[in-house]
């Protein structure tokens, strides 16, 4: 036996959308309000390839529109070839263009007035700007003209004349450079071995020291001079050294 809250819940109707999440294929004009789905319905093509996903958008019986929501780039375009108008729902205006979906308050659906669509996005001046308003040639290396870029980037003459030289000898020949340039320290060291001169150094020392190099000097001018023989030079370098001499 029914009771009074059967009754009246058999006269409460089910007003949600119909949809239809495992579609063999995409809807079809058929699929319309003589079918249950209404504006806002939506459809799940499973058979595609990514799965597809359509929104209706009106119901009219044998005429229905189906929106497919998850459109590639090239699909977006075909849309704004729609003939019947759109509804006004989500924020459409009934028109029979793509601004029904797309505002063009708020994205790109202006296409005809390149300025809204740069407004829209809230794009500032230099977005219409070329690349040499940002490579000023008389600051950088936009001219892309060699000597005049070294020029831009404050190279000297004198520094391209370098930067010119194929290698470092001719390189070595613009700077003035004599042999001496590629020679290692060790060839200037001083070398007493055909001379009579001797070598004392703070650094050197009087055991191991032969005093022939300053690499090798004595510690002491008392070592240099019982080395010495009568005539011979004694090098002192720079430092204070006590000793008593009998020379």
């Amino acid at each position: 036996m029914s009771g009074p809250f059967d009754v009246l819940m058999s006269k409460v109707k089910d007003t949600s959308p119909k949809n239809n999440f495992s579609g063999a294929t995409a809807p079809t004009v058929n699929d319309d309000r003589s079918e249950g789905y209404t504006i806002g319905s939506t459809w799940v093509d499973t058979s595609a390839t990514p799965m597809e996903i359509y929104q209706c958008v009106s119901n009219t019986d044998g005429a229905a529109v189906w929106i497919n929501t998850s459109l590639t780039i090239a699909e977006l375009g075909s849309l704004a070839l729609i003939n019947s108008p759109c509804p006004v729902v989500n924020g459409g205006t009934g028109a029979t263009t793509l601004s029904a979906f797309l505002l063009a308050a708020n994205n790109l659906s202006n296409l005809a007035s390149k300025p809204t669509a740069r407004t829209n996005l809230d794009l500032g001046t230099a977005a219409v700007q070329n690349v040499a308003a940002f490579l000023q040639t008389a600051n950088n290396s936009s001219d892309g003209v060699a000597d005049t870029m070294l020029t831009n980037l404050g190279v000297t003459a004198f520094a391209k004349t370098i930067l010119d030289d194929a290698d470092a000898g001719t390189a070595r020949g613009t700077l003035g450079l004599g042999t001496a340039a590629v020679e290692a320290a060790t060839a200037f060291e001083l070398r007493t071995s055909d001379a009579n001169v001797w070598c004392v150094s703070k650094t050197g020392n009087d055991g191991s020291g032969t005093g022939k190099t300053l690499g090798t000097a004595f510690l002491t001018f008392g070592a240099a001079v019982t080395a010495a023989a009568a005539g011979d030079v004694i090098l002192g370098w720079p430092g204070i050294y006590a000793e008593d001499l009998a020379v």
